[in-house]
Order: C-alpha cells, then structure tokens, then sequence
C-alpha cells in the first residue's frame, strides 16, 4: 500500500504520519535515491529524524521531486507500505505515474479551514505570505477531488484537534469523501480478450482503481495451457472458454499460416458469449490497458487526466452508440494524438474507425477477418459499405508498448513486425490503404488509411431534402 498525505501547512499531516508509522517502533534512516526512513512495516520516504518542524518530503529540493517516484518504484518489490506526505508530492505527473505503477494507493486529504490554517502558521513562526499559504492549500484541495476516486480518498478533518499526541490513523475520525451514486448496468459486461498472461492482466487492475463495479470476464481460448491459473487468480465464474478450431474453422484469416495465436477468434466468438450470457451490450478491451484519459484543451495545450468513474464513462458510451446508431464505438489510442494539439486529431472530435476497444451490441454483429491489424482490415472495409464505426478524441486508451509483454500476439509480431501487419488492410482494402513509413523514433512500415477513398461522407442534417 502507498499511503499519501496532503494538505494546508500546519494541518497535522506530519504529526498523523509520525504517530501512526514511526513513534514506539523501531527505525532507520538511510540514503537512497532519497532519504528514507524504515520501520518494521513502512518505508517513509523523505527525512525525519530531526527536531525540525518540516519534515518529509517537504525537506527535498524542487530538483529532487522527479526522483520521488525512482524511489517508490525501488522500494516496491521489498513489500513494505510507503508513506508519501508534504506538498511537493501533490502533482498530477507523480500521481499518475504512482497509479501506473499498479500498488494500491490511500490517498488523505488532513483539512482544517483557511482561518485555522493560517493561525497555525502564526503561531509556528511561519512568514510565508498568506496567499502562498492559500495556494498551497487550494492545490491540495484540487488535486484530492481529482484523485480521490481513484486513490480510495479519504478525509481527516483536523479543525478540532487539541491533542495532538495521539493523533493517528487509528484515532482519526475518517470521512468518505462521496457516495456512488449509480450501479452499473446488468445488461453490459467488459470482455478482457487475454491469452498467457494470467498473472499479467493489467486491464482488470485498471478497471477495478478506476472505479467500474459491473459485470467482468476473461476471455480465453481452450488452447491456453494457464487456463487453471486464470480460474485460480480471478473465479472460475469470471472465466470463460471457447473452442479456437471451431473459430479458427469459421473465420477467414486471409491466409493460410494456420496460426492461432491471433486475437480475431476471440473477438468473433464475443457475440456468441454475449448472447450466452443475455447481455444486450459489451465492450471488447485488450489485456494491456493501465487507464483510460480524459483529453481537453487548455492554454493552447493539450492536457490529460485518467478517468475516474468507468461506471459513468461506459454508460455514457452506451448511449452514445445507441444515439449515432452506430455498429460499434470506441476510445481513441494515445498514439492518435501525435502533436498535441497541432497534430490536429483532437480537434475532429470523432474519427471513423474503431480499433482496440469496441462497445458493442449483442444483436449487431461484427466479423473480424485477418490474422493481424483485424481490427483496421474490418473498420476500412465495412466503413466502404456504410457501415459506422466512431471513435471519440475526447477519450483514448494508454497500452503497455506493443511486444513488451510476454503472451497474447507477441511472438507473432517479433517474428513478422508491422511488415506483414501493414498488408492484411491492404489486401482487403487495395483502393484505400497503402504500405507506408511512419515517421516515430525508429522508421517503420505501417498502413496509411485515404479516408477521402474508403467511407462515404456524413452530411450535415440540413442538407436533406424535404419529401
């Protein structure tokens, strides 16, 4: 567990961590990437043992907060709680990428009013000016709305605190900081398509940090020998099994590599089981999700937050695609928006394709063809007969870089790279798609879409004829 205090200077947040992690245990200081003191149970990263009032992280340098979380991804794998406390770890850069990391996060907002907090301050000698100390406060306050959802926020309320001697955790009087106030839909459910990773199924801790209560399974094939892991790690009631050869037997792979390590069966196979399971709505994801952002703009930048409520975001998906009568609807990729803000994506607010996460429904089937890139050889080719596929700018999924995990399609791509990838959408869609370089750090083959050649255009409503 990482445990994260924040809030107004002179609020308690030092003394609570001092009496709930250190005082009458045993302790050590030592130098690392930073300086961390030890107990038997917690690595508290920052310094105190000294008798000065500031403590913590707060005793860092500006130069140094970058390396707060070097240290935390250090002091992970040695099974200890880490405790975080003072302003400086209040960043939304250091915030996420402490949620990326995967631990379990407590995130405290210590509260106390403006008046209070600035009477502390006077009474401890401070002379920092008091719209500094306003600043301070208002940036703690922001941030803990923002994260709280995400970070199990909770909130301790310090404006009556007199005895601060055993002020702690276990004494402190805990406010939630807000009550859910929908469930998720018993007609929808998320499909993990997964295969040889059932100790490596990113996208359910995602979805679980982020909030979604609904229904959930994995999605594996009856070819994978982690089959009982998979029943063992998550419930045998959250996994479900088809039959590879008879999907193999049914879909057209576009050549003739038998091979089976291909996502298109599993994708096929989703109505099927969706019908099973008397779903009217679900929503395809990849195994190597860490989140979800929000996208928005702001001072001529393109700025992101991950999503906190999936509850409310995959309602409001729903609707969306019921709305546009769309066949299915989906996030949109971080690599779509190259650039920034200049780079023009996020601006369109919709793009015609659909490709890693699919919302879908039951009664409106897809087929996937293609052994690799299923999901662009679809979207182009059923997109030229008018059928709709949309993806949102406002909303784009963040994956673990391709080739970087061990399972699923991995060995496939190392073996044949984007190269043979790039021509499944050129061999279905020759007037549309091309083979072409894209330009990253490194040159590689890639698929080039001509989008004025491959779907109809959408017309403004106006422009239709009367009678």
């Amino acid at each position: 567990m990482i445990y994260i205090f924040i809030g107004p200077s002179c609020s308690g947040k030092s003394t609570i961590v001092v009496n709930s992690f250190i005082k009458n245990r045993a302790a050590k200081e030592f130098k690392d990437i930073l300086t961390v003191c030890e107990t038997e149970s917690a690595y508290l990263v920052g310094k105190w043992f000294d008798e000065r009032r500031v403590k913590g992280l707060d005793r860092i340098s500006r130069a140094q907060i970058p390396k707060i979380t070097e240290q935390v991804k250090r002091l992970i794998p040695k099974g200890k709680d880490i405790v975080l406390e003072g302003d400086k770890v209040v960043s939304g850069k250091i915030f996420d990428e402490l949620l990326d990391m995967g631990a379990e996060c407590q995130l405290y907002w210590i509260r106390c009013s403006e008046k209070m907090t600035l009477k502390r301050n006077r009474k401890n000698g401070s002379t920092q000016k008091e719209s500094s100390i306003k600043a301070v406060a208002t940036k703690a306050k922001n941030m803990f709305w923002q994260y709280a959802p995400m970070m199990n926020g909770m909130i301790i309320d310090t404006e009556e605190i007199t005895d601060w001697e055993s002020f702690s955790l276990k004494s402190a009087k805990l406010i939630k900081p807000y009550k859910k106030k929908r469930k998720a839909r018993e007609d929808f459910a998320v499909f993990i398509l997964t295969h040889g990773r059932a100790d490596n199924v990113v996208t359910l801790h995602f979805l679980q940090r982020a909030g979604y209560t609904g229904r959930w399974y994995m999605i594996i094939d009856d070819e994978d020998d982690q089959r009982g892991l998979y029943e063992k790690n998550f419930g045998a009631e959250h996994v479900i099994v088809f039959d590879k050869q008879a999907a193999y037997d049914r879909a057209d792979t576009m050549d003739n590599f038998n091979n089976h390590s291909a996502i298109i069966y599993a994708r096929n196979e989703s109505w099927r089981i969706a019908k099973e399971l008397g779903l009217n709505y679900f929503l395809m994801l990849d195994d190597d999700y860490t989140r979800i952002d929000y996208r928005w703009e702001e001072n001529g930048m393109l700025r992101t937050r991950m999503l906190p409520d999936m509850d409310r975001v995959f309602e409001d998906m729903l609707v969306f695609l019921d709305a546009t009568g769309a066949t299915s609807v989906a996030f949109c990729q971080n690599g779509d928006f190259v650039g920034g803000l200049q780079g023009g994506t996020f601006k369109k607010g919709l793009l015609r394709k659909a490709m890693n996460s699919f919302f879908c429904r039951t009664d409106t089937p897809i087929e996937f063809k293609g052994t690799m890139n299923e999901d662009v050889v679809t979207y182009t080719t059923l997109s030229s007969r008018g059928i709709l596929f949309l993806s949102v700018t406002a909303c784009s999924v963040r994956q673990i870089p391709t080739q970087s995990l061990e399972g699923g399609m991995t060995d496939f791509y190392k073996e044949s790279g984007t190269y043979m990838k790039s021509f499944y959408a050129v061999m279905s869609m020759p007037s549309a798609v091309k083979v072409d370089l894209m330009y990253t750090k490194h040159k590689r083959i890639h698929h080039r879409v001509n989008w004025e050649c491959c779907a109809p255009k959408i017309l403004n409503q106006k422009w239709q004829k009367e009678g």
